[in-house]
């Protein structure tokens, strides 16, 4: 498998420049203008201090200036920098929309595809590493994250399993939840290693045939 041709691609890492377009772009789809503005700066300030200097060494004067907004503008929105930062992962990682090609592998592959592309679209990926240590270090992310970025990014491949066990491909006893696990396991392994998008996208027809040799009926 390859990535989709024509999508565009930047990176994440400092000085970031082109991580502001995409924030922007869907912060201003709602709002007035000068609002949307200033809320898209922010979050893309959060990203970048994010990657470059990590959650517990980022302050909300770093975050204002970084913006080019004062510090009550971000506290009219958020009431710490915890919640910036969460807004800011949840507005770059949109829960995918539902995929239903009527087969369980064939749902998995084309999620992957459309995670992938639009990984390379955005360059999210560069924060899992980030994250997962972040996540060691400090605790009170771990429970906003995933109920706000983890947990809806991780629904379509819930529902991909349910509907699979519905049509009986899958065994009736199966867990959903640790099928998501078994799946979205590799992958985040590989992409904290470092692994290549393009890579990642050639092993997936493979690692959905092992898991399915464990779980389809």
């Amino acid at each position: 498998m390859s990535l989709p041709p024509g999508e565009p691609t930047f990176n994440l890492m400092p000085p970031l420049p082109a991580a502001r377009p995409v924030i922007a772009a869907r912060a201003a789809r709602a709002g007035r203008p000068r609002s949307a503005q200033a809320e898209a700066a922010i979050l893309a300030a959060a990203i970048e201090l994010l990657l470059e200097h990590g959650f517990e060494a980022m302050s909300i004067g770093q975050l204002a200036a970084r913006a080019g907004v004062g510090k009550a503008t971000i506290y009219r929105r958020w009431s710490s920098k915890l919640e910036v930062v969460i807004a800011a992962l949840a507005q770059l990682s949109p829960p995918p929309p539902a995929v239903d090609t009527g087969s369980t592998v064939g749902d998995l592959l084309e999620l992957i595809s459309r995670r992938v592309a639009d990984m390379t679209r955005t360059g999210r990926h560069l924060l899992i590493p980030r994250l997962t240590a972040e996540l060691r270090n400090n605790p009170e992310l771990r429970d906003p994250l995933v109920e706000k970025v983890v947990a809806p990014g991780l629904a379509p491949v819930r529902a991909i399993f349910e509907r699979g066990i519905e049509r009986g491909e899958l065994r009736a006893d199966l867990d959903p939840d640790l099928a998501v696990d078994l799946v979205a396991g590799p992958f985040i392994y590989r992409l904290v290693r470092g692994a290549e998008l393009d890579q990642i996208l050639d092993d997936a027809p493979s690692v959905i045939a092992a898991v399915m040799k464990g779980i389809g009926r």
